[in-house]
């Protein structure tokens, strides 16, 4: 068997395994590992990389490769962990947009807290482990009650992938992993107003009307013959474009025949020159050398 195809024979793709499914000798799965790591606040702490004298996260996570390995996980490396926590950061916010619009309006309607705990936890079934650490120190923390206020969002999220990758001790190119089976649900928030919207809505009702500067809306056969005409002239320059190419070509296949022709009237000019020059030696006469010319 050649070297060839022996590689191509055990070049195999890596398997995939499941975070929820590759615990060993019935202990604790990746997933377990990652979310009791998170929940100690001092790791969290050191994560956010508050303080000036932050620890670097390539040690963080590498802090976590550590204690998959101690429960008998080798198969992940840095940057699957970090992509993980990225996905749990995604998924947190996902589920947290949906409660402050959809689950605060359906306990408003007086659905049972237990049911709408029930539905957060289908789009983030971590959230009872999760929410106290993903929730900034700057907002105040959620919980099922109706009569809880909508909580103001901060700009600056530590567990984002932006600031996970261009963190400037962090050489790690975080790649968003595939999950073959649905570790938590992802539900879009389908309210048709957002949560901050809501929150200030009576504020807005009792402010006084602005006059608006956006123009009024184009009709509907003045848009078709906008677009007809922008298409028109579309097809118009792409035509003119077509047209000059076209000359081009042609100019420069003119150009081309021409010198082609140039050249081989010089041919023939120096080989009648050679044609003279041999028969004058070979000892013709001028009458027999016109004669051949003649038949050239």
């Amino acid at each position: 068997m050649s070297i060839s195809s022996y590689i191509s024979t055990h070049r195999t793709k890596k398997p995939y395994k499941s975070w929820l499914k590759d615990g060993v000798n019935n202990g604790p799965n990746s997933m377990d590992i990652l979310i009791g790591w998170l929940t100690v606040k001092e790791n969290y702490v050191m994560w956010r990389g508050d303080s000036t004298d932050r620890t670097p996260k390539k040690l963080l996570l590498q802090d976590i490769i550590v204690k998959l390995n101690q429960a008998g996980i080798y198969h992940r490396v840095p940057k699957d962990v970090a992509s993980k926590m990225s996905t749990l950061q995604s998924n947190y916010r996902i589920a947290r947009r949906w409660y402050e619009t959809e689950g605060r309006s359906l306990l408003q309607k007086g659905v049972q807290e237990a049911a709408v705990h029930n539905e957060l936890l289908k789009r983030f079934p971590y959230w009872d482990a999760l929410h106290s650490v993903f929730n900034p120190s700057k907002q105040e923390p959620i919980t099922t009650n109706a009569t809880t206020t909508t909580t103001t969002t901060t700009t600056t999220w530590p567990m984002s992938i932006h600031y996970i990758l261009h963190s400037a001790d962090d050489g790690l190119i975080s790649s968003p992993e595939t999950d073959h089976e649905e570790e938590y649900v992802k539900h879009p928030d389908h309210s048709s107003q957002p949560w901050y919207q809501t929150s200030f809505a009576k504020n807005v009702s009792n402010c006084a009307p602005v006059e608006s500067t956006v123009p009024a809306p184009v009709p509907s056969r003045q848009r078709g013959v906008s677009c007809v005409n922008t298409q028109l002239g579309r097809d118009a320059r792409r035509k003119k474009r077509s047209q000059e190419m076209f000359d081009f070509i042609l100019e420069k296949r003119i150009e081309r025949d021409r010198v082609l022709l140039e050249k081989e009237k010089t041919r023939r000019i120096r080989a009648k020159a050679d044609l003279v020059k041999n028969m004058a030696t070979a000892g013709f006469s001028r009458d027999e050398i016109t004669f051949q010319l003649q038949l050239l």
